[in-house]
């Protein structure tokens, strides 16, 4: 990944081929939560209540018509067993993979793949605020209410045809600017 490219355009397409997404279906980029007792929001979270589970479900979900980029939380790297997770990524195959939180550059892969993706796929995590920031179709599955400046979806059977379509709606700019002062 060379993060001495000129354009965001340059730096996006560089950072695609390093991470050797297909270009035959739509990304959808999924960031976990910390997963450790003491995150208060895991006990909130909406269905299945380990990552593991959660990525049995959205990939069940989705279907072979999506790739699914997933991304671990760096406390998950550093305090959490990811065995779990890491077997249902891998049991997956090609309908998705796992990538660190870090590029060995140090940058965010989320933040790069959130750049790049057709859509986000979120519950409780705050990354749901970057969506607006760089424009991002967003899915948001909480018990907590989400800002209707971002144009969320809270459904799949609403989120994937659309993202499936080209025609999502995307957080509202405008108020993004308000939200973010971007």
């Amino acid at each position: 990944f060379d993060q001495s490219a000129t354009s965001d355009d340059a730096m996006r397409e560089t950072f695609r081929e390093w991470a050797d997404l297909p270009k035959d279906r739509p990304t959808l980029l999924l960031p976990l939560e910390y997963e450790h007792e003491e995150n208060f929001f895991l006990m909130h979270r909406l269905g299945v209540d380990t990552n593991a589970g959660l990525v049995k479900e959205v990939a069940e979900t989705i279907g072979d018509d999506f790739f699914l980029a997933i991304t671990n939380h760096p406390l998950n790297e550093m305090h959490v067993d990811n065995r779990a997770m890491e077997a249902a990524v891998a049991s997956l195959g090609s309908k998705a993979r796992l990538f660190p939180s870090r590029h060995p550059s140090g940058a965010s892969i989320t933040e790069m793949l959130l750049r790049i993706a057709d859509g986000l796929l979120v519950y409780d995590s705050k990354i749901f605020s970057l969506a607006g920031y760089h424009g991002v179709e967003l899915l948001r599955r909480s018990r907590f209410e989400t800002g209707d400046w971002l144009n969320a979806y809270t459904e799949f059977e609403d989120f994937l045809p659309a993202i499936a379509d080209k025609r999502a709606h995307t957080p509202d700019r405008g108020e993004a600017r308000t939200w973010l002062a971007p």
